[in-house]
Order: C-alpha cells, then structure tokens, then sequence
C-alpha cells in the first residue's frame, strides 16, 4: 500500500515519488531552450525540504552516503560532487568539461537506501547457533582459551 507523504510545501505519493522528485531537483532543465541550463531556485527549495526528511527517515544514497547525513548544500551537491563523481569514475581530467549527459545519467541511477535495512555486522550461522546454546543452557562461551 502506498503512503502518501507530505511536506510543508510538497506532496508525493510514495517514497519512490519523492525520490524521483529529489533527483528531478538535482537534473540541468531545458527550461523551454534547447540547451540545458544549471539548478533554480524552485529546485533547490524542494531539495531542501525532501533532503530534510530523507535525513528524519534514515535514508541515504548508495553513490554518495553521507550527503543526506551531512544536510549537504544543494548547490554543492548537485554540482561539485555529482560532476566530481563522475571525474573519477569516469576518468575526466581535472580542467575536462563534464558533459550535461553524463550529470542526468548519474542522477537517474542514484540508488536510495534506508539505514535500518544495512547490516553492518553479518552473523554467521555458527556463531548464531553458539549465542542461541549459550542463551538455553546448552553451552558456554570460553573466554579463558580453553
């Protein structure tokens, strides 16, 4: 079932709304001309909103995963670490021009993630099974190297 979220000046179906909405924020417009222009006003307003409540809800984004933590800038995100991102990853050169293609097609495979769905610790099965036969009675853990 989806939720609706709302925010003081926006309104998305689902998570996945908001999200394409973040990434829309973060997009060159046409703004009716056949070039792409950069960010507008409008842009970084709802990026500040969205980015506000994706920190609330504990998500990050896989390519980036501190920007939400850190409440990054807009303007910095959205232009100095997308287009540093692509440098390294792509192998521009310090002084090369970062093409607008390339900044839509990174945005448009940001992957949002939940802090609540990452395991930083992976149990294994072993020693999921010594905790529970220690937690019944069944064992003991040895902390004497035995």
């Amino acid at each position: 079932m989806k939720q609706l979220i709302r925010l003081p000046n926006y309104e998305y179906e689902d998570i996945e709304s908001l999200f394409a909405s973040f990434q829309e924020t973060l997009k060159p417009k046409r703004n009716g001309t056949k070039e792409f222009s950069d960010l507008t006003i409008e842009d970084e307003k709802e990026y500040t909103e969205i980015i506000k409540w994706l920190k609330d809800k504990g998500y990050y984004i896989k390519q980036f995963p501190n920007a939400i933590q850190r409440q990054q800038n807009f303007k910095s995100f959205a232009y100095d670490e997308i287009r540093s991102y692509i440098r390294v990853n792509k192998g521009y050169g310090a002084s090369d021009s970062i093409p607008w293609s390339e900044r839509r097609e990174l945005i448009t495979k940001l992957k949002l993630c939940n802090r609540s769905d990452y395991s930083s610790f992976n149990v294994n099965k072993d020693l999921d099974h010594i905790i529970k036969d220690i937690s019944n009675g069944r064992g003991y853990l040895d902390t004497n190297g035995r």
